[in-house]
């Protein structure tokens, strides 16, 4: 199976989208977000993904306990 997408990037930058610091698409041009898959769906949902972000940030956590 294919994924459609593909987003990576580095705990701390995740951390750092969550928190507000900036949003997906500031990640990506500054080179903190990697993305693969077709563009134009993407852009078409920044909206919703970066809400889903910033919602993450929310909760308490501790990123070390994650594998």
């Amino acid at each position: 199976m294919k994924d459609d997408f593909l987003l990576y990037a580095e705990t701390k930058r995740w951390e750092e989208m969550g928190r507000g610091e900036y949003g997906p698409m500031k990640a990506m041009m500054l080179g903190r977000l990697k993305f693969e898959g077709p563009k134009g769906v993407a852009m078409k949902n920044m909206g919703p993904f970066e809400a889903f972000l910033t919602a993450l940030g929310k909760p308490s956590y501790d990123a070390s306990k994650c594998p």
